[in-house]
């Protein structure tokens, strides 16, 4: 194996590693939340009231309307749902993202493998 293909196989591990650490942090930042909020509602019958809509408002995404009364219905279902939720979301498109990668990149091992063990019959 060439310097090259070493330090691509270190940079794509890297890249995983980041993909996949990420992944795991908002998904235990979202389990976190979910948990509290599952406590709050169990102890005193209520969650936090901290909805998607209210972290869109903190970044800018106020008062989303559409033209379309259907369509209007679903962003205002998914506006109400509870903050972890975008976490979870997050967490779930880096995994998918990152497995993805991984599932290239065994791709490419597997077609070295066997263009080497063709090269090099035993």
């Amino acid at each position: 194996m060439d310097l090259r293909a070493k330090s691509q196989k270190v940079f794509h591990s890297v890249i995983l590693i980041l993909v996949f650490g990420t992944a795991s942090i908002f998904g235990f930042y979202a389990l976190m939340l979910a948990m509290i909020n599952a406590a709050l509602w169990l102890k005193a019958g209520h969650t936090t009231g901290y909805t998607v809509s209210k972290v869109a408002a903190e970044y800018g995404f106020a008062d989303q309307q559409t033209g379309w009364a259907g369509l209007q219905e679903i962003l205002d279902h998914v506006l109400a749902w509870p903050e972890w939720t975008v976490f979870a979301f997050i967490a779930i498109c880096l995994s998918l993202l990152g497995a993805s990668v991984w599932a290239r990149l065994d791709a490419v091992k597997k077609a070295e493998r066997q263009k080497h063990w063709r090269d090099n019959p035993r």
